[in-house]
């Protein structure tokens, strides 16, 4: 399976690449029902349509989606790609062969589009992230999950069960199946340094596990956690909001540090950079919404409005007195960012309706 100008031989599926594991089997049982093939990103969707774009295009004797799709529909859905992303969109070209992408970042008409296609089973396969499980009722014979993660963080059970919930639904299918593609969870289920993702599949997947009602800014406050999750270590909340305010990329160097001091205990580097990554994406977010409300007065808001926001959040009704004392900061420390930043009350108006943080927003006008 080559094209021209390649000097390799390329084989499909590779038994160590996750994606080629996800669609060998997707693109296999499509007689048998519509298959959706389900990842922790919107990057990844666009990585796992433009693979199987490419392995179909190198002539892999394999029987497509599209012969078991219904053309006149899957014409339709091409041209609305093309109308609404453009002929050259990667997206258009996986469409023409029966492959459409379902996420946030797809405009809505082609989401509800490809969510009637399934339904109606005039389309057989779909790359998704969790968008599909909320609130989807469509007829999935075959979930194949390339991650456990969402977003850089763990999916949850509930999540979880609601995704796998779209399989086998009552009145479309007596059955459905669920697929793990990730060649390392069965593999390597021995080894010390993999383990762990055998036992994450497991908790997953036994409903008991069910998470309570939680709130992601919660996770500002939390423990900097080992690749296992068997171990953690302090990274104070204000203090890293603080070293954000003050120099974005000075908080890369706190995360080196804890990986470099607990390498013993499985702290990798990249996965504490990503927990970091993580409380950024959630500093920026309280900041936006603060921008969202700093319209409301002439001034901005006052210290009581802040506190009053504070207060009002599902994560300041679910913590103890202690970190409720370090939310009333948090969103105090980030209101003088604010202030302090953008003193033009037209730019307030203007940064408060793009829901970025303030130096996302700077950015993005620079």
């Amino acid at each position: 399976m080559g094209k021209k100008r390649e000097r390799k031989d390329r084989f499909f599926p590779e038994k160590t690449n996750g994606q080629d594991i996800a669609l060998y089997p997707g693109l296999k049982p499509t007689p048998n029902g519509s298959v959706a093939v389900s990842c922790g990103r919107k990057s990844t969707v666009a990585s796992v349509y433009e693979k199987a774009v490419d392995i179909i295009e190198r002539g892999v004797p394999l029987t497509l989606p599209l012969k078991f799709s219904n053309n006149q529909e899957v014409e339709r859905l091409t041209n609305l790609h093309v109308e609404n992303l453009g002929a050259d969109s990667p997206t258009s070209y996986s469409a023409e062969y029966g492959i459409f992408p379902h996420h946030g970042n797809t405009p809505y008409g082609i989401r509800l589009a490809v969510e009637y296609a399934m339904r109606e089973n005039l389309v057989r396969f779909v790359v998704c992230t969790s968008t599909l499980a909320q609130g989807v009722n469509l007829p999935i014979s075959y979930l194949i999950v390339t991650s456990v993660y969402q977003v850089m963080e763990r999916i949850k059970v509930r999540d979880f069960h609601n995704l796998i919930g779209r399989t086998g639904r009552v009145g479309m299918h007596t059955e459905g199946s669920i697929l793990f593609a990730d060649p390392v969870i069965h593999d390597k289920r021995k080894t010390r340094n993999a383990k762990w993702r055998r036992k994450q599949v497991k908790e997953l997947l036994e409903p008991r596990n069910f998470e309570p009602c939680i709130s992601n800014l919660l996770s500002i406050f939390e423990p900097t956690k080992s690749d296992d999750e068997k171990y953690s270590t302090t990274m104070k909340a204000l203090d890293f909001a603080k070293a954000y305010i003050s120099d974005p990329d000075e908080v890369a160097k706190p995360a080196a540090e804890i990986a470099k001091e607990h390498r013993d205990r499985e702290f990798s580097r990249k996965d504490v950079e990503r927990q970091a990554v993580w409380r950024i994406s959630l500093i920026c977010a309280v900041e936006g919404f603060l921008l969202s409300h700093w319209d409301e007065t002439e001034n901005g808001l006052s210290e009581e409005d802040v506190l009053r926001l504070a207060e009002g959040t599902l994560v300041f009704f679910l913590t103890d007195d202690q970190q409720k004392e370090h939310i009333r900061e948090l969103f105090q420390l980030l209101a003088k960012n604010i202030s302090e930043n953008i003193t033009d009350p037209v730019h307030s108006k203007t940064y408060g309706r793009t829901l970025y943080g303030v130096q996302d927003t700077q950015a993005v006008e620079g």
